[in-house]
């Protein structure tokens, strides 16, 4: 045992209805002896100054029951300096035997060291270790005691004291350099988790740019294909048309000439589409504005060639801004109505002989370019409903074809709305809504 006493808690509370003990508590660990002349004496006899350490001293208070001991150890803790050891004697009539006193303080204080001094066996080892549990804080000091074994013990549990609230202090020093490691290591491992993150995100951006790029050279080789079959295809009208106008019998099938102008039609807008097409694979951007006017007075040109001599085509197109759209999609879209809307117009003048009309018209209303094209073909069931605009829509006979293409381009990718309506006297009216600045879905 360390012979230095400096760090110890020397503070002894001693509980004892004999007030004689209490001056004998005194007598033993209060006193310093007085080591002067011994000093002197050996310093004369052996020339040197004695450097044997002084006995410990201590600091006692006492108390005559246990109510008052409880009271001295609560005012010892609100000055913030509590006792390291008690000396409690078991009988003291007529309050607190030591049991209960020990109960009461370890209630407000459960690291007090305890010696139970008794002359009698009131109760068995049983009864105290159900009293008070199987506790290190409690020894027993048998009455009479010698005065060597009360500094000892007074001595050992002080140090012992002390070595408790150390090894409790270090130990809420090491929880919390714990604590600080284990935040230091969670915002490191966020940190980690945040970065694995950003890598899988740009390693998710360079396979999809890889497989842009493989779509790309595919989509373009098609592309080049395409244009030179449509090409061809157009070259092969341009010389069978006019042959077939010099046949003898072609006065007899004015159909083949309306068929020929149509498929002239559809062959000259694909292939004005394959540009744009190209354009979106290269490195120049294809143009992202659309003028829709323009747009729709080419489809008419296109269209008129192909259409009966019977069929009206009426065109009102108000001025409209450049919509913030690249063209190929709603030209295409557009190319689609309006067949759907000659091709209803046909099929009322095969079945009544009737001369048929088509009216498209373009004006602004708001924040909106709006689209009508009306025709007076026969109208759509109420049993079809939405299914027209159904990509696995299958026309049969007599019924207009589909218009899930333009329903895609106008509603799910450009933000804008698409409806069809049956006029009250007959006929079938498209109402295309495009928003003039971009919408989120485009």
């Amino acid at each position: 045992m360390s012979s230095d006493t400096s760090h110890l808690n020397h503070r002894i509370l001693v509980i004892d209805d004999m007030v004689e003990l209490h001056q004998a508590f005194r007598r033993l660990l209060c006193r310093v002896p007085k080591m002067a002349d011994l000093n002197r004496l050996e310093s004369t006899l052996f020339g040197a100054t004695a450097t044997a350490p002084s006995p410990a001293t201590f600091d006692v208070d006492v108390a005559a029951q246990g109510q008052q001991g409880l009271q001295l150890v609560r005012a010892a803790l609100a000055e913030g300096r509590p006792y390291a050891v008690a000396f409690i004697d078991m009988r003291m009539p007529p309050g607190w035997d030591g049991l209960q006193t020990i109960e009461a303080i370890w209630r407000e204080y459960p690291d007090l060291e305890v010696v139970i001094c008794t002359a009698h066996s009131d109760y068995s080892d049983d009864d105290i270790v159900a009293r008070l549990g199987a506790s290190d804080q409690v020894l027993f000091l048998r009455k009479p005691f010698d005065a060597i074994e009360v500094r000892l013990l007074a001595r050992a549990l002080t140090e012992k004291w002390s070595l408790r609230q150390q090894a409790r202090l270090r130990l809420a020093e090491l929880e919390r350099r714990v604590a600080t490691r284990v935040r230091e290591l969670s915002s490191l491992n966020a940190r980690l988790v945040d970065e694995t993150e950003k890598v899988r995100a740009v390693d998710r951006q360079l396979r999809h740019a890889r497989h842009l790029e493989m779509t790309s050279e595919v989509s373009g080789a098609l592309a080049r294909e395409l244009s030179g079959a449509l090409q061809t295809l157009l070259a092969a009208l341009d010389e069978t048309h006019p042959v077939v106008e010099r046949e003898p019998q072609a006065s007899e099938r004015p159909g083949l000439g309306n068929a020929m102008s149509r498929l002239r039609m559809a062959t000259t807008a694909m292939l004005g589409v394959v540009p744009s097409w190209m354009a979106r694979d290269s490195e120049a951007p294809p143009p992202t504005t659309t003028d829709l006017d323009n747009a729709i007075a080419e489809i008419v040109d296109l269209m008129r060639d192909g259409l009966d001599p019977r069929t009206m085509v009426e065109v009102d197109l108000q001025p409209l801004p450049l919509l913030p759209y690249a063209a190929t999609d709603i030209k295409l879209a557009l190319i689609g109505m309006v067949d759907n809307a000659r091709q209803a117009v046909e099929l009322t003048q095969t079945s009544s002989g009737r001369c048929g009309r088509i009216s498209i018209s373009t004006r602004l209303d708001g924040d909106a370019a709006i689209v009508t094209i009306a025709d007076t073909g026969p109208p759509v069931p109420d049993t079809m409903g939405s299914t027209i605009f159904d990509p696995l829509f299958v026309p049969s006979d007599g019924e207009r074809p589909g218009l899930a293409f333009a329903r895609n381009v106008i509603v799910d990718q450009h933000g804008g709305h698409l409806a069809i309506e049956n006029g009250a006297n007959g006929g079938v009216t498209l109402v295309v809504r495009l928003p003039v600045q971009p919408s989120p879905k485009s």
